[in-house]
């Protein structure tokens, strides 16, 4: 994590097969688009950032705009926000994940609902991913301002049936946490507060790579549910006054590109 490495060009087209899919723009399909999910047929996007209309667009994968779904509302059908979307394409089903409300919003690929799933008491979703047909595989982001981030298991493998939790256990010494928070004088937490927004969980081969900050192993699970190490970072992050964070992101054959974070608030 200390050492420094030079510089290397690379060009895309060696090392990753290229695609470009220009979308249909419309009156109904005018989108920043932000990719969620996609399949051999079709692509899953939504408005880019936390705050949109809540549209949800499906294009076909030469771009075509399919449909527009808009279930925003107060119903028991409906979804205030969105902050994450997976899709099952075994299943024809996509699920919304509408924290602000802490269920999970389940409907076909046209926009029919099908059911709702509650999130525990204590637990928030801010990443949900298609596992297999029956489950999830979710990252508990839950913290407290102003309090000790709790010591628990943070990937979770949840039915999509009634929402029952399988935690995945990884065990650390002390939690450390992605969030940084602006104190007065006194030691208080003031209103402002930041967070390392890079994904803890990235699939690779069918199956998934979890990145527990408060470990210095990155994980890859399996489909079988088996938990094996796939990288192991040196030094230990507890070894770090101010911690700097390994994340995997793209992961080719011949490559896998890090990203290293230093956690450093700087105003």
């Amino acid at each position: 994590m200390n050492a420094r490495y030079p510089r290397k060009e690379l060009i895309l087209q060696d090392f990753l097969d290229v695609e470009y899919i220009p979308l249909e723009t419309n009156d109904e399909f005018i989108t920043s688009a932000s990719l969620q999910a996609l399949d051999t047929d079709i692509l899953l996007i939504k408005d880019h950032g936390w705050i949109s209309k809540g549209d949800i667009f499906i294009f076909d994968r030469n771009g075509k705009g399919l449909r527009k779904i808009n279930r925003v509302g107060q119903g028991r059908e409906e979804y205030t926000d969105i902050l994450d979307i997976a899709m099952d394409t075994e299943n024809d089903e996509i699920y919304i994940n509408n924290h602000f409300a802490q269920k999970i919003v389940v409907y076909d690929l046209y926009g029919n609902f099908k059911q709702s799933i509650k999130q525990k008491e204590g637990v928030f979703y801010n990443l949900i991913a298609n596992f297999d047909r029956d489950h999830l595989i979710c990252h508990d982001g839950h913290f407290e301002i102003d309090k000790p981030e709790i010591k628990r298991n943070y990937f979770l493998i949840v039915s999509k049936e009634d929402g029952s939790i399988q935690e995945i256990p990884i065990p650390f010494k002390e939690k450390k946490s992605r969030s940084m928070m602006m104190r007065d004088a006194s030691g208080k937490v003031i209103s402002k507060i930041y967070s390392i927004y890079n994904k803890p969980l990235i699939p690779h081969q069918g199956s998934w790579l979890i990145t527990e900050l408060s470990v210095d192993t990155i994980y890859s699970y399996s489909p079988e549910h088996v938990l094996k190490p796939f990288i192991v970072r040196v030094p230990s992050i507890h070894s770090m006054d101010t911690e700097v964070f390994l994340f995997p992101g793209v992961l080719t054959e011949n490559y896998y590109f890090m990203q290293t974070i230093k956690k450093n608030l700087i105003l």
